[in-house]
């Protein structure tokens, strides 16, 4: 059995571990203070997070935590356990051109929790999905799931029965989480954001725009033209039509649907309350 690459544990005589269960101690401790407004705790917790997008450096960890959480797994993905064809798998799946991917670092006044979580999506912001997102179980009821999911522009995701809580529908200001910056501690962002929402609908511009303005707002929706089955399709022009349009009627719809568009080319965070 101790031959077995399976049972092969992790060198810990620093005993990172048993340090990393005490903070949780502690922290569960002033939670229970606060009765059941797990909130207000949040809002002294004072939590940061940092996207490490060089992957590949931490690659084994980017498999541990795919391979060895469960609730938090909210794609359910599972790489191969034997590990050099994990790793395999995983970085012919990272070197893809439209894959983008990060390792999520979280601390807090408690401690520093390390790299917690994981994700990849695929496609552009316009078309995005989830193919990776899993989150170690000492994040549980932080709201950091939430948190990256909003970051990243709400991609689709497909939902499954058998996971903690359908992170896509907490509507809450996430308030108590700021980004955090390991190379320059100086330049944490600890102030609000200024936008509680920001939409960006238009050309391919604005792709590469909203990088830089995404932190600056609590949601970001990035809505561009996109290319379907070989062909542009520009979604300003679907914006025209929904001006001469309201609403769309069915024979309308029918004839754009025929010729490749679909549904959300017309709609728009823009129109949302």
């Amino acid at each position: 059995m101790l031959s077995d690459h399976r049972f092969i544990g992790k060198n810990d005589r620093d005993l990172t571990r048993l340090g990393q269960y005490k903070v949780l101690e502690v922290r569960k401790a002033d939670e229970l203070s606060f009765g059941n407004d797990n909130v207000a705790f949040l809002c002294t917790s004072d939590i940061k997070v940092t996207i490490d997008c060089n992957v590949e450096a931490h690659l084994d960890r980017a498999i541990e935590l795919n391979n060895r959480t469960n609730q938090l797994n909210f794609t359910k993905k599972r790489l191969p356990e034997e590990t050099d064809a994990a790793r395999r798998e995983l970085q012919g799946f990272l070197r893809r051109f439209d894959v983008f991917a990060g390792l999520i670092k979280v601390r807090d006044r408690y401690g520093d929790y390390g790299y917690a979580g994981f994700f990849a999506v695929s496609g552009g912001h316009h078309k995005s999905s989830l193919e990776y997102f899993c989150f170690s179980c000492r994040l549980m009821n932080m709201g950091v799931e939430s948190w990256v999911y909003r970051r990243l522009g709400h991609p689709y995701v497909q939902k499954f029965a058998d996971i903690s809580y359908d992170f896509t529908e907490n509507t809450q200001q996430i308030s108590w989480i700021s980004v955090a910056d390991d190379d320059n501690p100086d330049l944490d962002n600890q102030e609000e954001k200024i936008l509680d929402r920001l939409v960006l609908r238009g050309g391919c511009d604005l792709d590469a725009i909203s990088h830089y303005l995404a932190p600056i707002a609590d949601e970001c929706y990035v809505e561009t033209n996109t290319y379907r089955d070989g062909r542009q399709f520009r979604i300003d022009n679907a914006a025209f039509l929904r001006l001469v349009f309201e609403p769309v009627p069915p024979p309308v719809a029918q004839s754009l649907l025929s010729l490749g568009y679909k549904e959300s080319d017309w709609s728009s965070a823009l129109a949302r309350p």
